[in-house]
């Protein structure tokens, strides 16, 4: 049998044809959505290279003992701080240009971790193997779009899928693959922008789409103009943790010897898309470095969060914050976690001037593949789990402010997409 798997950056989802149409398998309780997340405990280390409690990801792999992934792996790391390390988003790395052969394999053993609990779940949902499968992929794997990134990214998602037990593998363009979903949906032939902004990326792609074409012609023979990029719901995250929140954790303030705290701490400890550089955090020193702070209350916040490896966690509070503000005018980043009654205030305005960056990279992406197309769409359409965001169908409706911006299945469109194009190739 046959599958289309969106390996994301928040969430991943399996899709396989059913009945005519797609449907979603559930991988996680009765949800079709399982959190891009992977945990590996650390162990007893009997090496006398690595002392105990300063193992890295490398090291734990080496044992698929106690592996979990989901919510259960994000929940064991926020309840056991320090045990283990959390893989969180693991796609935001597979374009990186600084892997070497050891990255390579590293991601490629945690991709092929992911989808072979993805497959296994899935087969013991439906009652047989899956041996084939259309995986989908960004536009670009990295900003700037390099095209040895890309192959990187590709290859690496390929040595995971082949690891886990996948004989025919292929790839199809994530906003492609939404396209393919919103065509079934139509009624009459268009020219559609579709903006797919995820977690991680944002593609955006200009095609002809309709029931005329539905059937006949690849998508891909259809694409006007195409572009992508590394911004999305993951940088929004990030920004309200380094502007709003670090502040609270001592960035800003100096030692009582007049030295500034350096800044690059702060950023280190909110680095969930360079896990190296989260390493190295989490690795330092900090009561020595941080011995006589004018603002004691404040820093000993940041070396809680050292002790206990709080930093995905912390990211994923002010992910929750901004979630909550795709409804509210305000709310407060709870966290309890870091001390008791602890909680950091933030309003829709305040959001809007920390993400403003990563929008406007979005805005100029959507731009680019207009100009490209040489033509205006008669709609857009919206897909990706940033595309909940006000402040995101703000600024895509200010470039087109007289046409219908039309909202997907923000998490399942893709999925939905692929698995319909599994079913052209191997159905």
């Amino acid at each position: 049998m046959y599958a289309g798997i969106d390996f994301g950056t928040s969430n991943c989802a399996l899709g396989i044809w059913q009945e005519g149409r797609p449907h979603l398998v559930p991988l996680e309780g009765n949800s079709a959505y399982l959190p891009a997340a992977i945990y590996t405990p650390l162990g007893k280390s009997t090496s006398t290279t690595i002392a105990p409690g300063t193992q890295t990801l490398d090291d734990t792999l080496r044992s698929s003992d106690g592996i979990l992934f989901g919510n259960a792996a994000m929940a064991q790391h926020y309840n056991r701080p320090g045990e283990g390390i959390l893989a969180k988003s693991p796609k935001l790395f597979l374009g990186f240009p600084e892997l070497r052969a050891s990255g390579v394999e590293r991601f490629s053993k945690i991709v092929g971790l992911v989808l072979s609990h993805i497959k296994e779940t899935a087969e013991a949902q439906m009652g047989h193997p899956f041996h084939s499968v259309v995986l989908g992929r960004p536009v670009n794997f990295s900003s700037s779009g390099d095209q040895d990134a890309n192959r990187q990214g590709e290859r690496i998602l390929w040595n995971g899928a082949t690891a886990a037990g996948f004989e025919k593998i292929s790839f199809l363009l994530e906003p492609i693959a939404a396209a393919l979903d919103f065509e079934a949906k139509l009624s009459k032939d268009v020219v559609a922008l579709i903006v797919d902004s995820g977690g991680g990326t944002t593609d955006c792609t200009m095609a002809t789409l309709g029931p005329s074409y539905s059937g006949t012609s690849s998508v891909e023979d259809r694409v006007l103009a195409n572009s992508g990029t590394r911004a999305g719901g993951v940088d929004f995250d990030r920004s309200i943790a380094r502007q709003i929140v670090m502040p609270h954790f001592g960035e800003n303030t100096r030692l009582e010897n007049g030295e500034a705290i350096p800044n690059r701490l702060f950023s280190q400890a909110i680095a969930i898309n360079e896990m190296k550089t989260m390493e190295k955090f989490y690795a330092r020193n900090l009561n020595g470095f941080l011995a006589s702070p004018v603002c004691p209350e404040k820093v000993n916040r940041l070396k809680r969060l050292h002790k206990n490896r709080q930093g995905q966690q912390l990211v994923g509070s002010c992910e929750n914050a901004k979630i909550a503000l795709s409804d509210a005018e305000e709310c407060t980043i709870t966290l309890e976690y870091i001390e008791e009654g602890f909680c950091v205030p933030i309003n829709r305005d305040a959001l809007h001037a920390v993400v403003e960056g990563t929008l406007e990279k979005i805005s100029n992406l959507i731009s680019e593949v207009v100009e490209e197309a040489q033509t205006n769409p008669d709609l857009v359409y919206v897909t990706g789990g940033t595309a909940k965001s006000p402040l995101l169908m703000a600024r895509i409706q200010s470039h087109f402010p007289d046409l219908e911006i039309v909202s997907g299945d923000n998490f399942g469109s893709v999925a939905s997409g692929l698995a319909l194009h599994a079913h052209r190739m191997y159905g």
